[in-house]
Parts: C-alpha cells; structure tokens; sequence
C-alpha cells in the first residue's frame, strides 16, 4: 500500500500542521499491521473509559483502512470484525474502501453505514440489492431506484446507507 502524497498529502498537512501532531508520532502506516490495529482499538478504549470516569467528553479517533480488498485475512476475518463491532465503544470511527463489495466481511456491510459509488460488477449490485432490501419499504425495486438515482446524475454520486441507526429506509 502506498500512502501516495497527493492524496494524502491534506491529510498529513492536517495532522502534523493545523492539529500539532509531533512529526515523530506516525500517523499513517503503508503496510498492514493487524497488531497495531489491535493497539490502536485498545488504546481507544483505554481512553475513553478514562474520560468516562474523569467525567469528561471522549475524544474521537478515525482509523482508515485503504482497499486490501485482495487481502482476505484483513476483511473477512480478525481483527476487521472486531474492530467494526467494538470501535464505537471507544469512539474510534472505522472507514473501509473497496474496490468490491463482495469481498468485505458480512459483519462489516451489514452493520455498519455504507457509502456506496458505482459498482463495477453486477455481483456486488445483486449483493448490495439482497442486503438492502429488507429494510426498504419498497424492497429490492426501491433499493435499486434509489441506487441509480445516487450514481448516475454526477460523476461522484453515492448511496449513502445509515445503517447504524438501525431505522429503515424512507418512504
């Protein structure tokens, strides 16, 4: 993985500029590392139960994992999983981008928001339609509508998915 400078680059200028962030102190890593996630979730919660009991609003944290789509022992099992079930606890925001849908765990797509682009294969769209479906009111055709309505008036539209809420779909 490489953490190429011009689409990172606002984000380490952030960081390390506008947020003080000491340049020793890395913030972004260009291989995996599923013991660091580990750390990274630990100290996350570590900390909040800390705020917690000092009576004091927590801090919020963004982990962002970069397509390893190809890599299935980091999305369809270990420490993914954990992460996307027990982040929230340490306010510990989790973003995933693939390049397929198919290939992030059930657990993840399931549970979580979703922002969907155009998919590039009509698998992952029959998959995405399968999922969403249920809590459409208008099931699979709206789903469906919505979806294509979202990505085909502009070159970046997506569907966005507030699954998190736990709500259904509007009307």
């Amino acid at each position: 993985i490489h953490v190429d400078s011009e689409t990172w680059g606002p984000v380490k200028r952030y960081l390390y500029g506008e947020m003080g962030t000491p340049k020793e102190e890395r913030c972004m890593h260009e291989e995996w590392d599923a013991r660091l996630v580990e750390d990274i979730l630990a100290e996350s919660l570590e900390i909040t139960d800390y705020q917690k009991r000092k009576g004091r609003p927590p801090f919020h944290q963004a982990l962002i994992i970069e397509d390893l789509a190809t890599r299935s022992d980091v999305v369809r099992q270990g420490i993914i999983n954990t992460v996307f079930t027990r982040a929230r606890h340490g306010f510990l925001s989790v973003l995933v981008k693939s390049q397929s849908y198919s290939f992030i765990s059930p657990a993840v797509r399931k549970n979580n928001d979703l922002f969907i682009f155009r998919l590039r294969t009509n698998s992952d769209l029959e998959k995405v339609l399968d999922e969403l479906s249920a809590i459409a009111p208008g099931g699979r055709k709206q789903v469906l509508e919505m979806y294509n309505y979202a990505t085909t008036h502009t070159p970046f539209g997506f569907l966005f998915c507030e699954l998190s809420k736990g709500g259904r779909a509007p009307d």
